[in-house]
């Protein structure tokens, strides 16, 4: 394998159509994908009503929860009381329409700690385009929000 290739730029073209190495082929393809988005970022999945049916190590390490502790939850226990209800209801409204949602959310962790995250949702949707789940992408932003609110208490001085 040359210099900086990786399996990642191998064309799956290599395969005929009906081999059955294409389906090997893909799912390790997944699975580098995968293991990319889990190192890099809290993931978290839903179903359609927000019940949680998956998360990453990342999101367990951030909120303090176990796994068996959080699945089939509802993703709004770890709220955070200080942010308007009215971004939720936005967040809900804009992917049960099936569409992307960004944006900053406050969560609170098990002990009671606050943290932030920037949060890209990505609603799964069926042959109709209803929602079937929810993926939620995340990276913790809560070091740069409080520089924030202490650069904004500076300059209120």
């Amino acid at each position: 394998m040359p210099h900086g290739r990786n399996k990642l730029n191998t064309s799956s073209s290599q395969f005929e159509e009906s081999s059955p190495d294409i389906e090997m082929y893909l799912n390790s393809e997944l699975t580098i994908l995968k293991h990319a988005l889990d190192e890099h970022a809290i993931v978290i999945v839903a179903d359609f009503a927000g019940n949680i049916i998956e998360v990453n190590d990342k999101f367990c390490v951030i909120s303090g929860y176990e796994r068996a502790e959080i699945m089939g939850k509802n993703h709004k226990f770890v709220k955070s009381n200080e942010q308007s209800d009215a971004v939720f209801v936005d967040v809900w409204k804009t992917i049960s329409s099936g569409h992307t949602w960004y944006g900053d959310i406050k969560n609170t962790n098990k002990t009671g700690g606050d943290y932030w995250v920037r949060m890209t949702i990505v609603p799964t949707l069926d042959d109709k385009g209803k929602p079937l789940q929810y993926v939620g992408i995340c990276v913790e932003i809560t070091d740069r929000k409080q520089a924030e609110s202490l650069e904004k208490s500076r300059t209120h001085i």
